[in-house]
């Protein structure tokens, strides 16, 4: 029993810590590309841990805004394109 409690709590620090890593890099993402920092921007949304904390959608849907705010009108197809190939969750049926 006192084993199932230590992996539960393990869990749960390992879930904030993972998710507070993701509220921080979303952040300076995001700032980056408010100030025009563009290659830093590039850089890491590019880094391994990066790839590995955000879903495909979400990196793409950075990239689209970074080609956007630089008039990348070409890039900025090419990630509307690949957002448009990826599936969409089913939507969940709701009961009245």
């Amino acid at each position: 029993m006192q084993t199932i409690a230590v992996v539960v709590v393990t869990a749960l620090i390992l879930y904030t810590l993972v998710g507070g890593i993701k509220r921080s890099i979303y952040k300076q993402l995001v700032t980056f590309l408010q100030n025009g920092h563009y290659a830093s921007f590039d850089q890491k949304v590019d880094a391994l841990l990066v790839k590995l904390l955000f879903s495909k959608q979400s990196l793409l849907d950075l990239r689209l805004n970074a080609a956007i705010l630089q008039n990348q009108k070409r890039k900025a197809l090419r990630y509307l394109e690949e957002l448009e190939r990826i599936p969409m969750p089913k939507a969940k049926k709701t009961h009245t």
